[in-house]
């Protein structure tokens, strides 16, 4: 049995659930670093940055948040508004600019819309700002009867000299810190999304998301699991990690 703290990192709320989970055997994906017992990371900061309930700064419907791991950072998905984030940092004494890697869990505004803004201002300070975007396959699909911004801010970004870093599966980050790319529908999970579709070569189909996808951090207490809206089912991102 191996321990597992669930940081749940919707946009409404953070809630974080201490559970017992089996370990069985997965397919093996070849990491960009050696996954060995000494890539449990030993120090982990997570500070969120957009979410509904605020003591300090800007509250609104979305999620960010800045991840520090032994001397890494990373920024979770970018909030709502296009300078929460930003106005937010600021109150809390945060320089972002140093941050150069960004990891969107999907594509919904909610989670992605102060992205271009950042963008814009760090790389003032420096240049490799937030210019590496971390995302999982479908997410620039086209979507029916509803515009995809993700598809907006790509050709933006990517003219300013921003890569988008696709993930398909499973993948080490930095050292014991795991992103997991789309995950299985083992489970069905419910989406709500409406007359939301996604376009394919064999016609319109209903827009599951996708390329929700979420982070694993390994750490000396358990694994520490963040997701963003966690569209692919808990149930299912838990059993894929």
């Amino acid at each position: 049995m191996k321990k597992l703290i669930l940081a749940t990192l919707a946009g409404f709320v953070a809630l974080i659930f201490v559970i017992n989970v089996c370990v069985k055997a997965a397919t093996v994906i070849t990491p960009r670093f050696d996954q060995s017992k000494s890539d449990q990371v030993t120090t982990l900061k997570i500070t969120t940055l957009s979410t509904m309930l605020a003591d300090k700064g800007i509250g609104e419907w979305g999620y960010a948040a800045l991840i520090e791991v032994d001397g890494y950072k990373i920024l979770f998905d970018t909030g709502n508004k296009p300078k929460t984030v930003l106005e937010n940092a600021l109150d809390l004494n945060i320089d972002l600019s140093d941050v150069e890697d960004v990891f969107l869990s999907h594509n919904h505004s909610d989670h992605t819309g102060g992205l271009l803004m950042l963008r814009h201002h760090l790389k003032q300070k420096n240049s490799k700002a937030l210019s590496r975007i971390h995302v999982a396959e479908g997410i620039f699909s086209k979507r029916v009867n509803t515009e995809n911004d993700m598809l907006i801010l790509k050709d933006s970004l990517e003219s300013d000299g921003v890569i988008f870093i696709i993930h398909k599966q499973q993948e080490a980050l930095f050292p014991g810190v795991w992103v997991t790319g789309p995950i299985p529908r083992l489970h069905d999970e419910r989406n709500w999304s409406g007359n939301s579709q996604i376009e394919t070569p064999n016609g319109p189909i209903e827009d599951r998301i996708p390329e929700d996808q979420s982070m694993a951090i390994n750490t000396a207490k358990g694994m520490v699991l963040i997701s963003g809206c966690g569209h692919a089912g808990i149930i299912n991102t838990l059993e894929y990690i």
